[in-house]
């Protein structure tokens, strides 16, 4: 008798496939499809290498999986975290780098999360990927949430910019609201909306709420949404808005990532006062930092 099939969590299950699934990046894929269709047409460009920068769960890395399933590609795909030595780099992305096409099936080079390895504890990885990216015969590409970071600035040079911008409310409701529809679930629109401002966007985030509270209750009301929040981990919740606030690029962003977080304003302005030397390395950026915040708290 033979074993029913895993159950596939719907993150993966609900991953995009194909290139046209991958929703509100049109200028991102437009941008990376031209570069890519130029290694296919065996016109090498003149950035050998491109890294896709945005928020998490805003569709990166299914953006490049869809890429390689659209055109038949290979895919070697590495988590740059677990490869911040310049030796690991070496033997993974610069034999790869150089390898001949197998079939005649062009080989793409992902390396996630590339700003992990600017974090302390790097051992030349990024030193090593400046020197292979110039003479690459295969084209690689990195992702990163935060590529501003000081020691990212020679590798900004080098490659093809990509950004991936925050997806709208209305875009990641309306998938929840497919995923709902496919698996059968009765759905509140205002609880599927709740869901999606907690998680700021990211996509990730949001289908696996949704599927926790699916799961357990056969429905997603506003109710159980709400209980679902209030009963996750407080420390995920300070971390995301925490990041949320480093990482902003603009005003607004900071705002909502402070409106959207459980903590109340002086455990957050704590939070962030100790955690300005972590995510400043430049003692001027960091005095800036401490400024602006010193000014925030007078209006909370």
């Amino acid at each position: 008798m033979s074993e029913a099939p895993a159950r596939l969590p719907w993150v993966i299950k609900y991953r995009p496939k194909r290139v046209d699934e991958v929703v509100d990046q049109e200028e991102a894929k437009s941008q990376l499809l031209t570069w890519i269709e130029s290694w296919l047409a065996g016109k090498v460009p003149s950035k050998r290498a491109a890294l896709l920068y945005g928020p998490p769960g805003v569709g990166k890395t299914s953006l490049v999986e869809a890429i390689v399933r659209d055109y038949k590609l290979e895919l070697l795909e590495l988590n740059a975290s677990d490869y911040r030595r310049a030796e690991d780099i070496r033997k993974t992305v610069g034999v790869a780098a150089f390898r001949r096409p197998l079939f005649g099936r062009l080989l793409l080079i992902l390396l996630d999360e590339v700003d992990g390895m600017s974090a302390k504890g790097d051992a030349g990885g990024i030193e090593e990927l400046l020197r292979i990216i110039p003479n690459t015969q295969n084209p690689i590409v990195l992702t990163a949430n935060d590529p501003w970071q000081d020691a990212l600035r020679p590798l900004r040079e080098q490659v093809l910019m990509v950004q991936f911008k925050e997806l709208t409310l209305n875009n990641v409701v309306g998938l929840l609201q497919n995923i709902c529809n496919k698996e059968g679930i009765e759905c509140d629109r205002e609880a599927l909306r709740y869901i999606a401002e907690k998680n700021m966007g990211d996509v990730r985030a949001c289908i696996n709420d949704l599927e926790a509270v699916a799961e357990g209750y056969g429905k997603v009301t506003m109710e159980l949404v709400r209980a679902l929040v209030r009963g996750r981990d407080k420390s995920v919740d300070l971390w995301r808005t925490l990041n949320g606030v480093f990482y902003a690029r603009e005003g607004w962003q900071a705002r909502r990532a402070v409106s959207n977080s459980e903590e109340d304003y002086e455990t957050l302005l704590a939070w962030l006062n100790d955690n300005i030397p972590n995510k400043y390395g430049d003692p001027e950026d960091a005095f800036r930092a401490w400024d602006a915040l010193s000014r925030a708290s007078l209006f909370l």
